[in-house]
Formats: C-alpha cells, sequence, structure tokens
C-alpha cells in the first residue's frame, strides 16, 4: 500500500489531494480542472504508472487498477454525490473488464 500510495503522489500535481479512502481505495481530487477530458487524461497517467510491476524482494507484482472519475458540479455538488458517482463509474469498469477476460477465455 505504500508503494501505491507514493506511485499515486508521483502522478498528481502539487495542488491535488490523494488519500485512502477504503481498503484498498484512495480518492483523488483534481483541483482546478476546466473538462472532464483533463480527468481523465491524469487517470490514464495513474494507470498507466500503477501498471508497472512492483517489485518486493524475490516477488513482482502487478495491480489491477480500476478507476471511476466524477467531475464538480456536473456529477455532483455535494462530497457523497461526486463519491457515489466516481464509484458507479469505477464499478462499470470493473465489469467491463470482467466481461472482456470472460471473452478472451471463451476463444
Amino acid at each position: 500500500m505504500r508503494e501505491l500510495a507514493r506511485r499515486l503522489r508521483e502522478c498528481v500535481r502539487d495542488d491535488d489531494v490523494v488519500g485512502r479512502y477504503i481498503d484498498d481505495e484512495f480518492l483523488i481530487v483534481f483541483r482546478g480542472l476546466a473538462a472532464r477530458i483533463q480527468s481523465y487524461a491524469l487517470v490514464a497517467r495513474i494507470r498507466q504508472r500503477l501498471a508497472e510491476p512492483i517489485k518486493t524482494g524475490d516477488l513482482e507484482i502487478t495491480l489491477a487498477v480500476f478507476c471511476g472519475v466524477a467531475n464538480y458540479p456536473m456529477d455532483g455538488r455535494e462530497v457523497a454525490l461526486l463519491v457515489t458517482a466516481a464509484a458507479a463509474e469505477m464499478q462499470r469498469t470493473k465489469e467491463a473488464a470482467h466481461a472482456a477476460d470472460a471473452l478472451a477465455g471463451d476463444t
């Protein structure tokens, strides 16, 4: 988890906030973004960095990373609504990845 948090901090800007939310979930608040596409560009950079294997001793760990994005005020004006919107998008991302894995297994 420490390595994951370190990598997340490397990917964000100085004004952004990274925090552990629950269990293995993190929240990132991107400040000052004018468009949703900027959020997705930052998330793509984070996903790329987190996809790099973590080496610890003789072990190499590769993470499965799922992200959800919510933008203020489009997705909500309250923290709870924004978290709910991001969680729903993350769940859709997980389901799509699992469906793709299942299809790949069928061939």
